[in-house]
């Protein structure tokens, strides 16, 4: 197979190799695979992420530190007796239909072990077209509600807070800073569907009037008259619940339009890209998203990176859920003491043994000496600790609070929830 690394392509280009597989060399990075023959035995897992199209600035973000989570594997001695632990990485180009395509090719043609996915509604098409039948273990940090719908089988895990969590903290936040009339704009699918619903009811039950809610296709050419709709009722605030590009386009409309100066944001937004391409100012918007950033243990994460790639440049939403996600997977395959799916998905809750020694992220070696020896062991990620519960979302939730500030996005503090 031809090695090929093309995830800077943005939309309106399609990636033109299917199949790429990700080593540290090709991101630049140092190490990261020298020293493994090409005819050593893997252990293979499927990354499904959006390198194009709306969610692009995402997925790009995602990569290095996906692959940071396989290099902790294999420096420290490999997987499975000394195996090889390989990534392989796809694009779903943001279009779920794809995603389950190309899942299927990795499942089928590359004999992936396991799969990860980024967006919701690709985690939806993979989980019922590819994991589900085929007893594939998969994790993901798709946030839409209606994923714990689907029959999964056990299968599936989930890394990030789910989003109706999310949109509750939001209408919550809106109401405790003193708006009482507001419009939403909402991508039509079914991660913005259901974040729209809850936070209409949310907001509604604290006593807020919702002056409009209204759905938006990604990619339009243009959003003049969905502002315009948006802003006839007297709404104060306009709260949008999209992705990166046409986020920033109905934003731009906005400001542009004077319709709207204060916005609301749902975590796809949470995203310098997304700042970026706005050309006005939104100092004093608000969002919530899933994050972890101020748990003790994603310190460990970020020093990682910086010794591998430098500090990264603006805030990467998911950055530390999607370590966890891959490195949770690969102590679970250690722990099956095999690549057989039911095996894994079993292993995945017996990695958070409540009793068990605390491994760290990057402590691949102390895991797998203590799965040798029969010790249980408890990840101590973010916010991991507590593991998953019957439908395979955490049990300790965790929303990020955050504000644009000096044309920055800051985290300025986390809700934390625990469910039964």
């Amino acid at each position: 197979m031809k090695l090929s690394f093309g995830h800077r392509m943005r939309a309106g280009r399609v990636l033109s190799v299917l199949l790429v597989i990700v080593t540290l060399a090709l991101l630049g990075g140092p190490g990261g695979g020298a020293g493994w023959s090409s005819s050593q035995e893997t252990v293979r897992i499927g990354v499904v992420l959006s390198l194009s199209g709306d969610l692009a600035s995402f997925g790009e973000r995602l990569v290095p530190v996906a692959q940071m989570a396989i290099d902790h594997v294999n420096e420290q001695g490999g997987i499975l007796g000394g195996k090889r632990l390989e990534l392989i990485l796809v694009d779903d180009e943001t279009n779920p239909r794809i995603a389950a395509a190309r899942a299927a090719q990795l499942a089928d043609e590359e004999g992936v072990h396991a799969l990860f996915t980024l967006s919701s509604a690709s985690t939806i098409a993979v989980l019922e077209e590819v994991t589900a039948p085929a007893g594939i273990p998969h994790v993901t940090v798709g946030s839409a509600i209606n994923i714990r719908d689907v029959e999964d089988h056990g299968n599936l895990f989930r890394f990030v807070t789910p989003d109706d969590v999310q949109a509750h903290v939001l209408s919550k936040l809106v109401d405790r800073l003193g708006y009482t009339r507001v419009a939403i704009v909402f991508v039509d699918d079914v991660y913005g569907r259901g974040f729209a619903e809850v936070f209409a009811k949310g907001f509604a039950d604290a006593g807020g009037v919702v002056t409009a809610n209204l759905p938006f296709e990604s990619g339009a050419a243009s959003y003049r008259s969905l502002v315009e709709s948006a802003s006839r009722e007297g709404a104060e605030a306009l709260v949008v619940v999209g992705y990166p590009e046409s986020g920033a386009a109905i934003v731009n409309e906005a400001l542009a339009s004077g319709s709207f100066e204060r916005f609301f944001f749902s975590d796809g937004l949470q995203s310098s890209a997304f700042l970026a391409d706005v050309t006005g100012s939104i100092e004093g918007s608000w969002g919530t998203g899933p994050s972890t950033a101020l748990w003790p243990a994603s310190s460990l994460i970020d020093a990682h990176y910086a010794a591998r790639y430098g500090a990264p440049q603006g805030f990467a939403p998911l950055f530390y859920e999607t370590y966890n996600a891959l490195f949770v997977l690969a102590l679970a395959i250690e722990t099956a003491g095999s690549v057989d799916g039911k095996a894994i998905t079993e292993a995945m809750r017996r990695v958070s043994d409540v009793g068990g020694l605390q491994i760290s992220p990057g402590e691949w070696r102390k895991a797998v000496d203590a799965i040798a020896a029969g010790t249980p062991i408890r990840y101590h990620g973010t916010p991991f600790p507590l593991g998953f519960d019957a439908q395979g979302d955490l049990v300790l939730d965790s929303v990020g609070l955050w504000t644009v500030f000096e044309g920055e996005i800051r985290l300025i503090g986390e809700e934390r929830l625990m469910f039964d």
